[in-house]
């Protein structure tokens, strides 16, 4: 069904959903606009101008690859990897306002995204955990290689997830940029040994709010059906579809009013995002942007995979690492330098953070082993503690090495010499350490 408004029941039907758990937000590209002086600006021209890439204005990504082509001695595998360098990133850029307004809607909590950037993470991290670093959010990714997928019991978890479908920004070429890629990916999905099981079954039971993607025409309605168990003539569910570009086709619109139950709505995305906002607030008026609560604490909501354990001198070098685990591996990483805050006691919040995650991992250096007292041997000890505890097939502490620190180094617990170390020498090494710890934590869901 085509139309450009909602009534007021089905606005009721549609937050008494969203507030059940039931509904499923899909982004688009189309929302992850940059705001400037002279207005919001497209990714994809965000992206031109950042690639030095000349021509007229363009909010298409395809158009930008055929750009990037066109130029002298580039070539598409190196177009992922400069598009992942120039995306925006830290505090540096202001986020886009529709995304911050679906962060306040906490009845959602899964949310698929469609594009490669990391704008709907960072708004999560901002509006739900007052800090845009503080990797709270999930984020995972799919790949055609490997269907990496939620966690069995995800809606139970006390954090959002956002996955993205086509993939995530990495410097290797393995997610969706082109139409190419898109259609690559889609057949990929299609085959019941490529599909996140987990994921699959969230589509099917839950409903969704389709916002702001590229997914015009066929491809919209082949999205739909995966959702669907039956055929979508057949199909009692009802989808929302929000673009103002869709409903100007006019065989989408047919296909909307008599193969399916889904809404196609011809407005901006934005613009009904604002109005959802507002609704929301009116019914929740606890989660204002004026009343929303303070961050919890690490003892509940600041939950983690893998905790980062190290020397203050080296905190640029784990930066690093953290951003690299939290974008690569779709980890979510704690940091004490982040977490901890003036007046709090670092025994009780320590080990709190280090029984939540499922991985430890000391990051080793010549500075962790000088002599005198250092509060990260305190950190190691405490994790080998921990380590005690697990089962004896269970990996908890995963050593890094980052400079020639001597493995057998007297200043270290003879506990954690004992274990297997991995060291960064180059970016083989710091692919294969990504590729652990993601599997590290999968196996612990």
């Amino acid at each position: 069904m085509a139309s450009g408004a909602i009534s007021e029941p089905e606005w009721n039907r549609l937050l008494k959903r969203i507030e059940d758990g039931k509904i499923i937000p899909v982004v688009g590209e189309q929302l992850s606009v940059i705001p400037t002086v002279g207005g919001d600006q497209s990714l994809a021209d965000y992206l031109a101008a950042k690639l030095e890439l000349p021509g007229p204005p363009t909010s298409s990504l395809n158009e930008l690859a055929f750009r990037y082509l066109r130029q002298p001695a580039r070539h598409i595998d190196d177009l992922y990897a400069d598009i992942s360098q120039a995306l925006p990133s830290g505090e540096d850029f202001v986020l886009p306002t529709p995304l911050k307004q679906l962060a306040e809607i906490r009845g959602f909590q899964l949310f698929i995204t469609t594009s490669f950037d990391p704008m709907l993470a960072l708004p999560l991290n901002e509006v739900r955990f007052g800090r845009r670093a503080s990797g709270s959010t999930r984020v995972l990714a799919y790949e055609r290689n490997r269907a990496i997928d939620l966690p069995e019991r995800y809606r139970e978890l006390d954090y959002p997830i956002v996955y993205h479908l086509f993939g995530k920004a990495q410097a290797a070429p393995i997610y969706a940029v082109t139409d190419e890629d898109v259609l690559e990916l889609v057949h990929t999905l299609q085959a019941p040994e490529c599909q996140p099981p987990h994921l699959t079954d969230a589509i099917a039971d839950q409903r969704l709010l389709v916002l702001g993607t590229r997914l015009t025409g066929w491809l919209t309605r082949f999205f739909l059906r995966l959702g669907s168990p039956d055929r979508l003539r057949d199909a009692r569910r009802t989808d929302y579809v929000i673009d103002a570009a869709d409903a100007a086709h006019p065989d989408q619109v047919l296909f909307f009013e008599h193969f399916s139950e889904a809404r196609l709505l011809a407005m901006p995305a934005a613009a009904f995002i604002d109005e959802l906002v507002q609704r929301w607030r009116a019914r929740h008026p606890e989660h204002t942007p004026t009343t929303l609560p303070r961050p919890p604490s690490i003892a509940s909501a600041e939950r983690c995979d893998v905790f980062l354990s190290y020397a203050s001198e080296d905190l640029a070098i784990v930066k690093t690492v953290r951003e690299r685990l939290e974008r690569e591996a779709g980890v979510r990483v704690w940091l004490d330098k982040d977490a901890l805050r003036g007046g709090e006691q670092w025994d009780r919040h320590i080990v709190d953070a280090l029984r939540s995650c499922a991985l430890c991992v000391p990051v080793v250096s010549t500075h962790a082993t000088t002599s005198g007292f250092r509060y990260v041997r305190t950190e190691w000890s405490e994790a080998l503690r921990l380590q005690r505890g697990r089962p004896a097939d269970q990996t908890f502490i995963v050593p890094l090495a980052i400079d020639d620190v001597r493995a057998d180094d007297p200043a270290l617990d003879p506990e954690l010499r004992a274990l297997h170390w991995r060291r960064l020498h180059d970016e083989a090494d710091m692919q294969r350490f990504l590729a652990e710890i993601r599997a590290g934590v999968q196996r612990s869901q």
